[in-house]
């Protein structure tokens, strides 16, 4: 049923030749799944992946085991019980080339080998995805290392100076201690909040202690 189809989608993000980003993997209508298998993409000739961890998503989970090949580019995760709402399932973390060309690179997941199977619910039958490619643009200027979602129509975006911008329409939902986007970011030096962002939510910046204005 398409209707019932999830979405995973790479954010897009801007960086500098020679800089460190960390991406974030997210899933948009999601009805439940225990267990994915995906490869990552990437031109390896433009970026490094360093490392890939868990999204606030499956933070949370007590029984969930999760597995990852950096060097291979895969990563795993298996559950007793479906993990289901929307949220930053993973996040990728590159090396960019201080040789690196002006440009945009694509970086993708997927499903490993195409397997249905690979993306499966507590029963270990297959659930309906879709995939979205994410961009990496490296320019110049200022770049922007991390971006996500904190609301419906909310999105951030942190520079590498430190400037978390947060931009869009409505509000932003409260959040337990580690479950925010932000939590524990040293990075956060100070957050500029665009017009039509109409309330914070409690805890967005705990654990925040570089964060000053």
């Amino acid at each position: 049923d398409p209707s019932c189809e999830a979405t995973i989608s790479v954010s897009t993000v801007e960086v500098t030749a020679g800089s460190t980003v960390k991406i974030p993997v997210s899933i948009k209508d999601n009805i439940g799944f225990a267990g994915f298998t995906f490869e990552i993409a990437f031109n390896d000739a433009v970026m490094t992946l360093t490392n890939i961890s868990k999204g606030e998503l499956l933070q949370d989970s007590e029984s969930g085991m999760f597995t990852k090949n950096i060097s291979g580019g895969v990563i795993n995760w298996t559950d007793s019980v479906n993990t289901s709402g929307d949220g930053v399932i993973l996040y990728l973390e590159f090396e960019v080339s201080d040789k690196a060309e002006q440009g945009s690179y694509p970086i993708s997941v997927s499903l490993r080998n195409g397997a249905a199977k690979n993306f499966a619910d507590e029963k270990s039958c297959a659930v309906n995805v879709t995939f979205s490619d994410g961009t990496l643009t490296v320019g110049t200027g200022i770049a922007i290392v991390a971006s996500g979602t904190c609301g419906d129509d909310l999105t951030w975006t942190l520079n590498e100076d430190g400037t978390l911008t947060i931009s869009g329409t409505g509000d932003m939902p409260d959040y337990d201690y580690s479950g925010s986007p932000f939590y524990n970011n040293s990075s956060i030096k100070n957050v500029i909040i665009e017009d039509g962002v109409t309330s914070i939510g409690e805890r967005a910046f705990y654990g925040c202690e570089s964060l000053t204005s």
